[in-house]
């Protein structure tokens, strides 16, 4: 999602973070951990600029008291997942983990960690083995790399509380009305989900379970988006998309 100018900033990431991390700290004060966060469970409330975001698809969460033991079942998705969880052992700061894996992407438009298979994805991922591509983060400031350094942490009892990370110093950027530089993550973005093998199964399971209405609808937003009628939308497709 872009600004009408197609402008993307760093300070569009942290507004959309912060908002994330509130609907985090929400549900881990009411003893709920989500346990599978990832972009495609926050959603825009409306397509205008400044829409707020929504939390969705709590068919992974559980019910988990702060001091009450861990949880043990290994759940989430590739490329978000805690390492401790899976170790089979960890708490609702699982949820934050994948709040820096997401924050990571909203400012790069690449995941931390990546690999051939999941296999080699959770390797990398207990490993701890992620860095900031210098080509890639540098227009990302020091506080952004520090607030997913936090998250990322991977001792989950070192790990700052959803909480504790409102207060962290790269949201004073919300305050403040100085420029900040634009991100061009689009591209990079693109390249993830091209890779991205759930992307299939996601097409696999729309096929099999929207009615003929709804199909008809997403067809009809292919067409829309698909200036060109070559049949795919193309990445200056996309983008216009985005603005």
């Amino acid at each position: 999602h872009q600004q009408k100018t197609g402008r993307y900033t760093e300070k569009m990431a942290c507004t959309y973070v912060f908002e994330m991390l509130s609907a985090v700290r929400y549900c881990h004060d009411n003893d709920i951990v989500h346990r599978d966060l990832k972009l495609e469970n926050f959603l825009l409330d409306t397509d205008k600029v400044d829409s707020s975001l929504k939390l969705i698809d709590f068919g992974l969460s559980a019910y988990y008291k702060k001091d009450s033991g861990t949880l043990r079942r290994a759940v989430g998705t590739p490329y978000y997942v805690a390492p401790e969880v899976l170790r089979g052992s960890y708490t609702s700061a699982c949820d934050v983990w994948s709040l820096g894996v997401i924050s990571y992407m909203l400012v790069s438009g690449i995941a931390p960690f990546y690999g051939r298979d999941d296999q080699e994805i959770f390797r990398r991922v207990k490993a701890g083995q992620w860095s900031f591509d210098a080509r890639i983060f540098s227009k990302v400031s020091a506080k952004a790399k520090g607030f997913i350094k936090s998250c990322l942490n991977p001792n989950h009892m070192e790990r700052p509380s959803a909480e504790d990370l409102q207060h962290h110093p790269w949201f004073d950027m919300l305050k403040s009305s100085e420029d900040v530089p634009v991100l061009d993550i689009a591209n990079n973005l693109y390249d993830f989900h091209k890779k991205e093998r759930l992307v299939k199964i996601s097409m696999e399971v729309i096929a099999h379970t929207l009615n003929p209405e709804q199909v008809k609808e997403m067809k009809q937003m292919f067409m829309k988006a698909d200036r060109d009628l070559s049949g795919v939308i193309r990445i200056e497709e996309l983008k216009v998309i985005m603005q």
